[in-house]
């Protein structure tokens, strides 16, 4: 099933996100709906077709780390217990849906904000990084919360393994 959703992510972001990059906010706001869905239907792995090549080997690497210590020390849980960090919190928000999109030139970021329509005060928001790669808009980190800082996936990573 993870195989078939995964595919099938692949496919509506080749389809959904133009190459032309005629319209930068607009290619952004699709890749972020996408993220959601992924969020929702699959987790983490149908979200590694987003990311760009540098960030999937940031990835891929932490994922082979996370096994070593899980094999050597199986009653322990491992820095990645939880998978990979998406987001700030492993929370399964009701809503995830795109919100402002700023363009610094180099790199465009779109805010990924998360809702509990519930209990407001649980919300809470994450920025996408994104960079053209292959003449797509693909992620090279995620920044939690909106705050100016660069606290997000790739230190995450960095961070989960310097014991």
């Amino acid at each position: 099933m993870r195989k078939l959703l995964s595919c099938l992510a692949a496919g509506v972001i080749a389809a959904t996100v133009s190459v032309a990059r005629a319209d930068p906010a607009q290619d952004a706001a699709k890749l972020a709906d996408i993220f959601c869905q992924l969020g929702k239907q699959d987790g983490e792995f149908g979200r590694l077709y987003l990311v760009t090549k540098s960030l999937g080997v940031a990835i891929a690497e932490a994922i082979k780390k996370n096994g070593e210590i899980a094999s050597a020390h199986p009653d322990e849980k491992p820095p990645l217990g939880d998978g990979i960090p998406f987001q700030s919190y492993p929370d399964v928000a009701p809503v995830c849906k795109p919100g402002k999109f700023t363009d610094t030139g180099r790199t465009q970021v779109i805010e990924i904000v998360y809702e509990f329509p519930d209990k407001p005060a649980a919300s809470w928001t994450d920025r996408l990084v994104l960079i053209t790669e292959e003449g797509r808009p693909r992620i090279d980190d995620i920044l939690f919360g909106t705050a100016d800082s660069d606290n997000g996936l790739r230190k995450a990573l960095a961070a989960a393994f310097q014991n």
